[in-house]
């Protein structure tokens, strides 16, 4: 999950949920676009809204094993890889002037 510190040093408000292993994060992209992005590392999920003036995107994953927010020269980059027994997924959202999300999963068929 992501580290508080690096979090601060990017300027980002890092909120706690009601328990010690939830928290949230939002960003602002330079069109006024608000991506949040919440976690509770216990559960292994992530939790993720889009809005504009509505809804553009909300995005559940469960079996999260990585969840990077990195910044770009200009604003952020949230990635969040999931892999559970038959569905691994990679989701990658950048927000700088505008958001841009891609979304990837993959499906393992059971023998």
């Amino acid at each position: 999950m992501p580290d508080r510190y690096v979090l601060d040093a990017m300027g980002v408000a890092f909120e706690y949920g009601d328990e010690p292993w939830d928290a949230s994060v939002e960003f602002v992209a330079g069109d006024g676009s608000i991506v949040y992005v919440g976690w509770d590392q216990f559960a292994e999920y992530v939790y993720i809204r889009w809005r504009d003036r509505e809804d553009r995107a909300v995005l559940v994953r469960y079996k999260v094993v990585k969840l990077h927010v990195r910044e770009l020269a200009v604003g952020a980059q949230v990635e969040v890889v999931s892999k559970s027994f038959e569905l691994h997924g990679r989701l990658v959202i950048d927000i700088g002037e505008q958001v841009s999300l891609n979304d990837q999963l993959t499906t393992f068929p059971t023998t």
